[in-house]
């Protein structure tokens, strides 16, 4: 008898048209419900067992792309506890996990991101193009580079089978793309814009992003499923879906158009993406729809943000800077750097920057103390620009000895500068947008 009402049990569990899965709820909420998303992307986590304090490693981040990997760990100890302390329905990481595909840094951010697991929030994620088949996979643990383990698209989907790839309702079988019903009415679709199934020695990481035909067709199967099915769909890729900056075009899927025209088909409003490192939300209008492409800065740079995504009638998305401050103290940590986090990065952000800035800027024919007032322009539009902030601060900006220093010498950089001061301006920190029905 046991085992009749066991087979019974399994029967009516499997059969359509009985009740929800996980998969086809994974949140839990029931229809009508409004979901809250926090967004995190380009965390370039290094496992602390690569990490070291040379010499070698240390001039190797400072004179970079202001990635703060000093501290990365504590960067992703601080939002593993404030989405925890948010609740939210799902967190969503959309790529440039690691810091060069190095495989124990996947495992050591999977074992991480577990705690948010532990506390009832589903973590979905997909690859950037730092993540996969990287042939700059490297270990620092010795001063000097050796090489690490880098690991290949099945690896990666084994990693993070707990953080999305075990609880899609559908995988597309030519990339990591997949779909998943956060609740009965709000469809994500993790897409997966990377290109890593040819990377070798001599080009170890292709940085390009596009959707092959078959991801694209698939894409148009989910999208139709979720209008039938009554869902709001959103997307997230890694890549941005268009340009966000006339000089910054390569960082855009190569075929961003025809992915558009796919969402607007469809009616999908919002795309999240990354990549960029930049705050910056951007829209286009396709077949008489206005899409939002929503680019997260990276959580490593100044101003160290994510950010928080509301769907419910209305779509909301606002910016939020990690609180390290906070984090630090609750932790009881003496470090004056964590004390003063948002002040350290800043400066960080600007010696990363500013790299040969001043010997450049003297080469114009003006003294150095003018060179440094040029360069800390430079610093300063840099900062607001990649935080989204500089509509706020551009007119203080403009009257400043630095900047006009800037466009009277020829102006250094200054089709870069110009692109950045000139706008389009909008809040980059927060959109919302009516779905109506």
């Amino acid at each position: 008898m046991k085992r009749f009402m066991l087979a019974v049990l399994l029967v009516l569990a499997i059969a359509p048209g009985c009740g929800r899965t996980d998969k086809e709820n994974v949140s839990g909420l029931p229809p009508g419900s409004e979901a809250t998303i926090a967004v995190a992307t380009d965390i370039h986590y290094l496992a602390p067992e690569l990490s070291s304090d040379s010499e070698y490693f240390l001039g190797l981040i400072s004179s970079a792309d202001g990635k703060q990997t000093n501290y990365i760990e504590e960067i992703g100890d601080a939002l593993v506890a404030e989405v925890i302390g948010l609740k939210p329905q799902a967190l969503v990481l959309t790529g440039d996990l690691t810091y060069n595909g190095e495989k124990r840094s996947h495992e050591k951010l999977a074992q991480k991101l577990k705690a948010v697991l532990d506390a009832g929030i589903p973590v979905f994620v997909i690859p950037g193009n730092h993540d996969i088949n990287n042939f700059n996979a490297r270990s620092y643990a010795t001063g000097a580079p050796g090489w690490t383990r880098r690991v290949t698209p099945e690896e990666f989907a084994k990693i993070y089978r707990d953080l999305g790839y075990g609880a899609a309702r559908s995988r597309d079988e030519q990339s990591l793309s997949y779909c998943v019903a956060l609740t009965p009415d709000l469809w994500l679709l993790m897409l997966d814009t990377c290109v890593y199934k040819d990377n070798n020695v001599s080009n170890p990481s292709d940085a390009s992003g596009e959707l092959g035909e078959e991801t694209l067709a698939w894409l148009d199967n989910q999208l139709k499923e979720a209008n039938l099915q009554g869902a709001k769909a959103i997307t997230a890729t890694h890549h941005n879906l268009f340009s966000h900056n006339r000089l910054f075009s390569s960082y855009a899927v190569k075929n961003g158009g025809q992915v558009a025209e796919v969402l607007a088909s469809h009616g999908v409003p919002v795309n999240l993406s990354g990549h960029i490192h930049v705050q910056n939300i951007a829209s286009q209008e396709v077949k008489n729809r206005t899409i939002y492409d929503i680019a997260t800065s990276s959580l490593a740079v100044y101003t160290n943000q994510y950010g928080v995504l509301k769907v419910g009638s209305q779509l909301e998305y606002q910016s939020k800077e990690l609180n390290m401050e906070a984090w630090a103290t609750a932790n009881g940590i003496a470090d004056p750097n964590l004390l003063n986090f948002e002040a350290y990065s800043y400066k960080f952000f600007g010696n990363a920057g500013s790299g040969g800035f001043i010997e450049r800027i003297k080469s114009l024919g003006i003294s150095q103390e003018e060179a440094a007032l040029a360069a800390n322009a430079i610093n300063e539009i840099n900062a607001r620009y990649f935080s989204g902030t500089l509509p706020i601060y551009r007119d203080e900006i403009m009257k400043s000895e630095g900047y006009k220093l800037l466009t009277n010498t020829g102006s250094f950089g200054g089709a870069y500068v110009d692109s950045l001061m000139n706008g389009p301006f909008m809040d980059n920190g927060r959109l919302v947008v009516d779905l109506g029905n």
